[in-house]
């Protein structure tokens, strides 16, 4: 049986790991504070869900309102701006 890995078998595997890669850390994204990550998450060994608010968020310093439906680039997530 030839278990000869090519270069595309390489590119897809470390596409599939950027992916998950990205996808583990997706919660724990912007957390400055050690100390709060440790509390709000202990040690990332699974896909978990982000908290709501986040904890360091500045959003809430923002505001953004669409000129109109057609150029509305955050469509749902506009409630989490101001």
């Amino acid at each position: 049986m030839d278990q000869t890995v090519t270069f595309e078998d390489r590119l897809a595997g470390a596409y599939y790991g950027l992916f998950i890669g990205d996808a583990l850390a997706m919660p724990v994204h912007w957390y400055y504070d050690t100390r709060a990550l440790k509390r709000d998450y202990g040690e990332v060994r699974d896909y978990m869900a982000p908290r709501n608010p986040h904890p360091d968020s500045i959003l809430w310093r923002s505001s953004y309102t669409p000129r109109n439906k057609s150029v509305d680039i955050l469509h749902n997530q506009s409630t989490y701006w101001g």
